[in-house]
């Protein structure tokens, strides 16, 4: 999988190199996303790229409306 801070950082037009804080917060929830996606299909059975393309847009998504709740 090669979905990172600095790939949602982009996808969300933020400069990059994120802070640290910003790091951990946006690997944190690529983290989460992946074991969700783990608890319901083997991840390894999955086009690796289809997988990265859903946790990047959730991840983006998630940090959109993050301090809106």
């Amino acid at each position: 999988m090669a979905v990172s801070p600095d790939s949602v950082a982009v996808e969300l037009g933020r400069p990059t190199p994120l802070s640290e804080s910003d790091s951990a917060r946006f690997q944190s929830w690529i983290d989460q996303a992946l074991y969700l996606i783990g608890r319901r299909y083997s991840i390894d059975a999955l086009a690796s790229a289809d997988v990265d393309y859903v946790v990047l847009m959730a991840v983006a998504e998630h940090a959109r409306h993050a301090d809106s709740a």
